[in-house]
């Protein structure tokens, strides 16, 4: 680069043609985040079946028990450890994509509704006390997942 205003139009044209490009995850962020691409387009649809078919993502449904949570039942109370929890791993997948229509997310959702308390909240640390943190999070997870 020789100044700065080539700089910039580098800049410019590179970053987007840089992340679709990349992982699936980061394509699919960058078609629908950035470039406001919907579900329904061909280009979205078909980064999300290479999502769906990511050894990242098969390792994350290879942990994910019979009950629909991963983890002991009490880890949805806990922040730690964040990659192996369903309070995060929820997050995660709804983030790339996934919805409850996927038989494995209907489960986890169901789970996690299991552990609502009477209030609606969501609470850590058992015996669970609602916190507005942990339920702000977990709510968009879930309203994300459909």
């Amino acid at each position: 680069m020789k100044d700065r205003k080539d700089l910039e139009k580098f800049l410019e044209a590179m970053p987007v043609d840089w992340l679709l490009a990349g992982e699936p995850f980061v394509k699919y962020r960058t078609l629908t985040d950035l470039l406001g691409m919907h579900q329904i387009c061909k280009e979205v649809a078909e980064t999300q079946k290479l999502i769906r078919t990511h050894r990242l993502i098969k390792q994350i449904f290879d942990k994910q028990n019979e009950y629909g949570y991963w983890g002991t039942p009490t880890d949805i109370y806990t922040w730690w450890p964040k990659k192996d929890t369903t309070f995060w791993l929820l997050g995660v997948l709804a983030d790339f994509g996934f919805t409850r229509e996927e038989r494995r997310i209907a489960r986890a959702c169901e789970y996690v509704f299991s552990t609502q308390l009477l209030s609606g909240g969501f609470g850590c640390a058992p015996p669970p006390v609602p916190y507005d943190c942990f339920t702000g999070i977990l709510t968009e997870s879930l309203a994300k997942l459909g």
